[in-house]
C-alpha cells in the first residue's frame, strides 16, 4: 500500500539530484493511480531540478529527473508604440502592463538597423519615471533612406522585460537645389544653369529644367522638360524653340529616391 507520494525538488546550482528526506517536497493523497501536485515559494528566474516519488513499506520509488526554471518576475510590456518621424528624430515608447510587485528603475526604448535587439547591444534611449504606465520618448538623429527596429523595455529588482518589436523606415531627402541664372537671351533661346546636390546619402537619379508661359503648376508632369543626366553639382542647359516677346516661367529639378524637388522660378521675358 502506498503511504505518501508527491514531488521533491532542488536547486540544479547545487547539481544534486532530489531525493529523501527532504524539507522541499510536496505530499499528495495516499493511493495508487496518477496525481499532481503544485510546488509552491519557488524563486523567480532560478532552474530546480525535481521528480516524482511515491512511498510503501518497503522504501521510497522516484520517477525520472527532470528540469525547469521559474520565471523572473519581469515587467510585462503589453506594446511598443509605433514610432513617429518628425524629419529624423522618432517618438517611440511602450506600455507596462505590469509591473510584476517591484519598482520600475529604468524603462525606455532601444533601438538598431538590426531586429536582433537587446538592452546591452543595441542604442538606448531612457523615459523619465513616473506613475504613467505608458512612457515615450525621442530618439537620437536617425539616418534618412534606412530601416530601424524599435522595442520598449522595462527594469526591475527582477531583470528586463521587452515588448514587441516594430519597425519604422526613414525615407530619403528631396535634393537641394540653388537658385536660377540666365545668360544669353535671345528671341527663341536663353541658358540657364542652377546646382543640384542630393540632402543625404540618396544619389540623383535625373536633373533639368521645366518650363511655361504659366506661372502656376510648373512640374513634370505639366510642363516642358529638357532632361541633363543624374550628376551632382552645378549644370546649364540652352532651352531653345521659344516664341518671341513671350514671358517664360522656369525652374530647376531634381529628382531621387524621394521624389523630385525644384528650385525658385525664374521669369524671363524673350525679345523681339
Amino acid at each position: 500500500t502506498i503511504t505518501a507520494s508527491g514531488v521533491v525538488w532542488s536547486l540544479m546550482s547545487i547539481n544534486q539530484i532530489p531525493t529523501l528526506p527532504s524539507t522541499t517536497k510536496t505530499t499528495t493523497n495516499i493511493g495508487s493511480g496518477s496525481f499532481t501536485s503544485t510546488i509552491i515559494g519557488l524563486s523567480p528566474g532560478t532552474s530546480y531540478y525535481v521528480r516524482a516519488y511515491a512511498t510503501n513499506s518497503l522504501g521510497t520509488g522516484y520517477g525520472p529527473n527532470n528540469s525547469f526554471t521559474t520565471l523572473a518576475n519581469v515587467p510585462i510590456l503589453s506594446g511598443t508604440i509605433t514610432p513617429t518621424l518628425n524629419g529624423v528624430i522618432a517618438l517611440s515608447g511602450g506600455t507596462i502592463s505590469i509591473t510584476n510587485g517591484s519598482n520600475i528603475i529604468e524603462r525606455g526604448i532601444i533601438y538598431d538597423q538590426t531586429s536582433n535587439l537587446s538592452y546591452s547591444n543595441s542604442n538606448r534611449i531612457t523615459s523619465n519615471l513616473d506613475n504613467n504606465l505608458t512612457f515615450q520618448c525621442l530618439t537620437s538623429t536617425l539616418s534618412t533612406g534606412t530601416t530601424y527596429y524599435f522595442r520598449s523595455y522595462a527594469i526591475n529588482a527582477d531583470g528586463i522585460g521587452y515588448g514587441p518589436i516594430v519597425q519604422l523606415v526613414i525615407p530619403p531627402v528631396l535634393p537641394y537645389l540653388s537658385s536660377m541664372n540666365y545668360a544669353n537671351l535671345l528671341s527663341t533661346s536663353v541658358l540657364v544653369s542652377t546646382s543640384a546636390y542630393p540632402s543625404d546619402s540618396a544619389p540623383l537619379t535625373d536633373k533639368g529644367f521645366v518650363w511655361s508661359t504659366s506661372s502656376s503648376n510648373i512640374n513634370l508632369s505639366l510642363s516642358t522638360k529638357q532632361s541633363l543626366g543624374s550628376a551632382t553639382g552645378s549644370f546649364s542647359g540652352t532651352i531653345s524653340n521659344l516664341t518671341p516677346n513671350t514671358t517664360y516661367y522656369i525652374k530647376g529639378y531634381a529628382t531621387n529616391a524621394a521624389g523630385t524637388s525644384y528650385s525658385g522660378v525664374l521669369q524671363i521675358t524673350t525679345p523681339n
